[in-house]
């Protein structure tokens, strides 16, 4: 049996963007037992790219949207946690956003991703903006 992987990686976008993403994470967890994590309300909005299985959310923070599996999905400013459950391995990009950024980056205001996740075609608005390194 082999050990558990639980890679990540933070790093701040060029200074262009830095005023609508704060960060983003890569992540890998491996061989972990299956269970629940609790995405917490934060300062930042959240967009979540997994880069394996959908990511099936059993709780949603606004208890009247359906729970469901969304393989690109925004978060909003929350105020209670959406509940994930993962088979023990994860692998992903987060972008942690600014309110702005929710502007500039999805073409949307922060309001309407208050109290829900949303599928990325849903909520993805004029497309990426292309930044060079400062």
């Amino acid at each position: 049996m082999t050990e558990p992987v639980s890679e990540s990686m933070w790093a701040r976008p060029c200074r262009a963007l830095r005023p609508y993403v704060d960060g983003y994470r890569g992540y890998r967890m491996q061989g972990f037992p299956s269970g629940l994590h609790q995405g917490l309300p934060s300062r930042h909005l959240t967009v979540i790219l997994s880069l394996g299985p959908p990511v099936d959310i059993v709780r949603m923070p606004d208890p009247t949207q359906s729970p469901g599996s969304l393989t690109m999905f925004a978060g909003g400013l929350h105020t209670s946690p959406a509940t994930i459950a993962h088979d023990g391995d994860q692998v992903g990009i987060s972008l942690a956003l600014s309110p702005l950024g929710a502007r500039r980056v999805l073409g949307l205001p922060p309001a309407p991703l208050d109290r829900l996740l949303s599928s990325w075609p849903s909520c993805w608005g004029r497309g990426p903006r292309t930044c060079r390194s400062a």
